[in-house]
C-alpha cells in the first residue's frame, strides 16, 4: 500500500510539472554550441507559455530566464531536507511519503497566494470596468494611456491598481504583437474572471486593431453590476457552511485534549509527548492537519463567492 500511495504521489508530480522537467532537461543536458540558439528559443517559448512561470511572475514578480528552475530547485531541497529530518525518526516510506508531499508544498503556497490574489482582484471588477470607461474616454479612446491612467490614478481598487500597474509596464515597453498578446494573457491569469477575458480582448483589439470598444465596455458594466447583486445574495447564503468548515475540525481536535485531561487523568505534558513525541502521534496529528488543509483549499475553490458574470 506505501508502495502504491509514493508510485501515485510521483506520478502525479511528473503529469503536474512535466513541462518544467522537460524543460530543465533540455537546458542542462542538451547545451551544447550546436543546440545553443535553439535552447535559447526553446526555453523563452517555455517560459512564455508554461503554467508554472506564469505562476511565479504572477505571485512573486519573477520574469527572469530561470525562474522555473530555480523554483524547482528550492522545492526539491525542501523535500530533501524534510526526508532526512523524518528519516531518523520514521519508516523510510512514511518519510518518502511526506518528503513528496513537502516537494508540492513551496508550488501549493504560490497556487493559495494566486487564489487569494485572484479572489481580490476580481471583487473589484466592478471598480475597475468603471474607472475604465471614464479614462477610457478621457484619454481620447487610446488604450495604452487608458492602461496607464488607471495604474497612476485609481484609488479604490488597491489590488487591481497593482494588476494595471505591471499591465502598463510591460504594455508601454513591448510593440510586437506576441508580446502584447502575452501581457495580456498574464493579466487575464492574475484575475481568472469572464470580465477580465472581456477586458482583455477589448485592450488587444484596441490596441493592434485600433477598434473603439466604448459600447462592448458598457455592456460589460451593466452585466457586472447584475452579477454584484447575485453575488451578495450568495454570500449571505453561505456564511454558515464557511463557519462550519472552518472550526469544525479545530474544535474536534480541542476536546480531544479536553477528553485525555479530563477523562483519562493525562497531564498536559504526557498528551504533549504522546502527541509529538511518539511515532504514532505525530503520524496521526500530520494525517488530521494534512486532510483540514486540503478542505480548506478544497472550500477556497469551490465556494470562492467572486464578482463575475
Amino acid at each position: 500500500m506505501n508502495m502504491l500511495i509514493i508510485g501515485l504521489l510521483i506520478l502525479g508530480i511528473y503529469l503536474v510539472f512535466y513541462d518544467e522537467f522537460y524543460l530543465i532537461y533540455r537546458v542542462c543536458f542538451k547545451n551544447t554550441k550546436a543546440f545553443y540558439r535553439y535552447e535559447k528559443a526553446f526555453e523563452k517559448e517555455i517560459n512564455n507559455s508554461n503554467n508554472l512561470a506564469r505562476l511565479i511572475r504572477s505571485t512573486l514578480g519573477l520574469d527572469i530566464s530561470g525562474a522555473v528552475q530555480m523554483f524547482m530547485f528550492v522545492s526539491v531541497i525542501f523535500a530533501t531536507l524534510s526526508y532526512l529530518v523524518l528519516s531518523s525518526k520514521f519508516t523510510a516510506s512514511f518519510s518518502l511519503i511526506i518528503s513528496l508531499i513537502a516537494f508540492l508544498i513551496p508550488y501549493l503556497i504560490l497556487r493559495i497566494k494566486l487564489r487569494l490574489s485572484r479572489l481580490k482582484n476580481a471583487n473589484e471588477g466592478d471598480i475597475v470596468i468603471r474607472e475604465l470607461i471614464n479614462a477610457y474616454n478621457l484619454t481620447g479612446k487610446n488604450m495604452r494611456a487608458t492602461i496607464e491612467y488607471l495604474a497612476i490614478n485609481m484609488k479604490n481598487a488597491k489590488n487591481m491598481k497593482g494588476v494595471m500597474l505591471n499591465l502598463s509596464k510591460k504594455i508601454n515597453n513591448v510593440s510586437d504583437e506576441e508580446d502584447i498578446k502575452r501581457n495580456i494573457m498574464d493579466f487575464r491569469y492574475q484575475v481568472n474572471t469572464s470580465w477580465a477575458d472581456i477586458i482583455g480582448m477589448n485592450i488587444f483589439f484596441s490596441i493592434i486593431k485600433g477598434i473603439d470598444v466604448s459600447a462592448p465596455l458598457l455592456d460589460l458594466s451593466k452585466a457586472i453590476d447584475n452579477s454584484k447583486v447575485n453575488k451578495e445574495r450568495i454570500k449571505r447564503e453561505s456564511n454558515e457552511g464557511n463557519l462550519m468548515i472552518l472550526l469544525v475540525a479545530p474544535i474536534c481536535y480541542l476536546l480531544t485534549v479536553v477528553a485525555a485531561l479530563l477523562f483519562f487523568k493525562f497531564k498536559l505534558v504526557k498528551f504533549l509527548e504522546y502527541q509529538f513525541l511518539t511515532e504514532a502521534g505525530v503520524k496521526w496529528f500530520l494525517i488530521v492537519t494534512f486532510t483540514y488543509i486540503v478542505g480548506l483549499i478544497a472550500k477556497s475553490f469551490i465556494n470562492d463567492n467572486k464578482l463575475d458574470i
